[in-house]
């Protein structure tokens, strides 16, 4: 009785090649596709927590209430910020970010890039918030304000030509030298600029506000008992909890996860559709 079936199943396959070989491929395409998808979500959840192990990122950060995205433009917090941040037992240094867009120009071309402004007064370590070392050249010095620093792609790839360091750029209207260039992170550090801060200031005409603060804490202390005691000190200056936010390293990458995880679900869903979509195609093939 079964090689009868196997028999008749065969014959009505083979008499229908058109459609038995479209059932076929969309049965493959419909498999490789749910693969895909799966695999996507789980390939940008590893790869945001490796770049987020590449850039360092150990800080505590403060940024403005209602933020999503990196911190830039016009939206920041303002300076005296800073002196209430200092307050808190157990902080190191606090370090003032100024972020923003502008044009490069180098050997008659010009684009767009990544502004990151910080107090040179800090030295080496007012990088806090990367995981960058200076291949070429060296870091900012207090006396340093129409000199710039640039990543791995700016100085090799950006332009066609290699920007090497003591060279001369334009960003915006201005005037810069290039006094170092960092070695390659294989993250977004590779395609930015940075600036002194008050430079940056005078640039953006920002004298006045902040985009984030990073806080590096002293050795030994409790990030998150740190970080809950600088929004307690922070309360009393705006009376207001929606008005800036302070995030820990294990706090922003929990952030981050949940936005993957919404993309994944999505992911989920479209794999779901296509499961239903593949089999009505292939029920109608086969009844």
């Amino acid at each position: 009785m079964i090689t009868q079936y196997w028999m008749l199943i065969s014959r009505n396959l083979s008499d229908r090649l058109l459609r038995t070989g479209l059932t076929v491929l969309g049965v493959i395409i419909g498999v490789m596709i749910i693969i895909l998808l799966f695999s996507l979500g789980s390939a940008m959840q590893n790869g945001v927590e490796e770049q987020f192990g590449k850039l360092g990122v150990k800080a505590i950060r403060i940024v403005p209430g209602g933020l999503f995205g990196p911190p830039s433009g016009s939206m920041g917090l303002t300076n005296d910020v800073k002196d209430y941040i200092e307050r808190v037992n157990g902080v190191d240094y606090v370090q003032a970010v100024l972020n923003d867009n502008s044009m490069m120009g180098y050997n008659n071309k010009f684009y767009s890039v990544s502004i990151i402004s910080y107090d040179t007064s800090l030295g080496p370590k007012g990088l806090v918030d990367t995981d960058s070392k200076i291949k070429e050249g060296r870091y900012f010095s207090t006396a340093d304000k129409d000199s710039v620093l640039i990543g791995y792609e700016v100085s090799n790839t950006l332009f066609k030509k290699k920007i090497n360091v003591k060279e001369g750029i334009i960003l915006g209207n201005r005037n810069f030298r290039v006094v170092g260039i960092f070695e390659k992170t294989g993250t977004a550090l590779d395609n930015r600029v940075y600036v002194p801060l008050d430079t940056a200031r005078e640039m953006f005409g920002k004298k006045d506000i902040s985009n984030v603060f990073v806080v590096q804490i002293h050795k030994g202390q409790d990030i998150e008992k740190v970080a809950e005691e600088i929004r307690k000190e922070l309360m009393r200056k705006y009376k207001d909890k929606d008005a800036f936010q302070v995030f820990t390293p294990e706090q922003l990458l929990k952030q981050i996860k949940s936005i993957l995880g919404t993309i994944e679900l999505v992911l989920v869903v479209i794999a779901g559709i296509s499961i239903v979509v593949g089999s009505i195609g292939i029920m109608n093939s086969m009844f």
